[in-house]
């Protein structure tokens, strides 16, 4: 006897922000630049060489309303833009502004790739060391969905052997993370505390609507 409610669409375009902030920052190897200038540095020569959006794909898993927020912000930057999704027909990915691929091909061509599947049985440790391997030499991985779709001891082998550059997560398997966690002292890697959807706007609009949800009912 209990009604339940829930508020789908409150932080979609906050959450397409961050994965595109998260991206371009590797992109641009700026973990890398920010280290190197913090220990006294200023020798443009000894950097990660950054990278053009132009130059690259985007890729999403999953292709709902934050992923698309997400899409439509790369494109804009010049990504090319491909999508995985098989519980969306092909027609709508493309009139989002994506190419639907198959997930061997997102693996194959996403320089970037942009995990926001949720957690199930099938998604859970899908990307595992298998997975990641697969990707293209340097690609980048950014997770703002659930951490448990990355296998993350396979995630630090990547960045550390190849083929991953970067990971940019606002999701761990453990929130808040253990304090030996690997990823959190790596110049390579992002991690911010699962703040993909927060804004004042956002705040607004969650306590707004949950708010009117409840009287409705």
């Amino acid at each position: 006897g209990v009604a339940v409610t829930n508020v789908p669409t409150y932080c979609d375009e906050e959450v397409g922000e961050h994965v595109i902030a998260l991206a371009i920052s590797l992109v641009r190897s700026l973990p890398h630049a920010d280290a190197h200038t913090a220990a006294g540095g200023w020798q443009w020569q000894s950097l990660q060489r950054p990278r053009s959006a132009g130059d690259l794909t985007f890729g999403c898993f999953a292709f709902g309303r934050k992923a698309m927020a997400a899409a439509d912000r790369a494109a804009s930057l010049g990504f090319e833009v491909i999508a995985h999704d098989p519980y969306i027909d092909e027609r709508d990915i493309r009139e989002a502004g994506a190419e639907p691929v198959t997930f061997e091909e997102l693996l194959e061509r996403s320089d970037v790739l942009s995990l926001h599947a949720p957690l199930t049985d099938q998604t859970e440790g899908l990307f595992n060391a298998d997975v990641l391997g697969r990707l293209p030499q340097n690609a980048i991985l950014i997770n703002t969905a659930r951490g448990a779709l990355v296998d993350e001891s396979a995630l630090v082998e990547a960045l550390e052997d190849g083929p991953l550059s970067g990971a940019g997560l606002d999701v761990l398997t453990i929130e808040p993370p253990r304090s030996d966690n690997p990823l959190l002292d790596r110049d390579d890697t992002i991690v911010t505390p699962h703040i993909a959807w927060y804004s004042d706007r956002a705040l607004d609009r969650v306590r707004t609507r949950g708010t009117e949800n409840a009287i409705a009912a």
